[in-house]
């Protein structure tokens, strides 16, 4: 068994146009990875990310600068897979006088996989679509507290692991592992294999990843194309309750959104699947 363990952060543009690749690992290596992650922390405090023109009209304006200079990265990163990306400059207020890290977020991630870990990822999701598809402050509380009601985690047992320094000690766990391994560029991806290890830094195509689990494994994990039937979907949704087109087309080897909208039909016929996320995505109906 191979471990690829993912640093990053809720917030990352970068690591939401990468989830398709990740999707692709999941499926043509099923049974042969295991996939963790961990949070990196990137935005501990905004001011470390501002310069010196988003304070041209003074210091209550800079943020409100700075978030419309931060949702141009954003778009231009949709260019990485095509995952949707619908942050605009006059619509991203991540950041604000009382919001001014993602540290909250990443303690969130920890306290989530602290109260029920099967339901970590899909939390980590819920974030980011909450974000980067919706376009709502997820820095704000209630925004977290919502992430937590859709997910289906207990609030209840959430809180208690994030107000009793359980999910502070998890995440500076996470954060001296990713200063013992010396990263300094997110996402960052960390594959084991009995006893090599292999650091890879920055955005990574499939093939990139599909290559260095190869070469780490000297051949003894390969990859082997799922079959696109609605059994195995089914299954894949077990982990990915929302997920969109592309995501499924990475996974299935499917051509085109119209390819997937064909084979999905049968789901969103009988009520199990519903398209939403302006029709980029589908979701798992309770």
């Amino acid at each position: 068994m191979l471990k690829l363990t993912i640093f990053t952060d809720p917030m990352m543009g970068l690591s939401y146009e990468s989830v398709p690749f990740l999707a692709k690992i999941e499926t043509h290596f099923s049974g042969q990875i295991e996939i963790q992650t961990k949070m990196a922390g990137l935005v501990r405090d905004v001011r470390h990310f501002m310069i010196a023109e988003d304070f041209r009209d003074g210091e209550i304006l800079a943020l409100e600068h700075y978030n419309r200079r931060l949702a141009h990265i954003y778009q231009a990163e949709q260019a990485i897979t095509g995952m949707p990306i619908h942050i605009t400059p006059d619509n991203l207020h991540l950041f604000d006088r009382l919001h001014r890290s993602s540290t909250p977020l990443n303690l969130a991630v920890k306290a989530a996989e602290l109260t029920d870990k099967n339901k970590e990822a899909a939390f980590l999701y819920r974030l980011r679509y909450a974000l980067i598809v919706e376009t709502r402050p997820i820095t704000h509380w209630k925004e977290i507290f919502r992430g937590v009601e859709q997910t289906g985690i207990n609030i209840g047992t959430f809180m208690k692991s994030y107000q009793n320094g359980m999910a502070q000690a998890a995440l500076e766990q996470d954060w001296a592992l990713r200063e013992s391994l010396k990263i300094y560029r997110l996402p960052a991806y960390l594959l084991e294999y009995e006893n090599q290890h292999m650091l890879l830094q920055g955005v990574l195509d499939d093939r990139t990843f599909f290559n260095a689990i190869i070469k780490l494994s000297e051949g003894k994990i390969l990859p082997a194309a799922p079959n696109a039937t609605l059994e195995n979907l089914q299954d894949f949704l077990q982990n990915h309750p929302l997920v969109s087109f592309i995501e499924l087309k990475y996974a299935f080897g499917l051509s085109h959104k119209k390819s997937v909208q064909s084979w999905i039909h049968p789901l969103l016929k009988n009520g199990t699947l519903a398209i939403t996320g302006k029709g980029e995505f589908v979701a798992v109906q309770r």
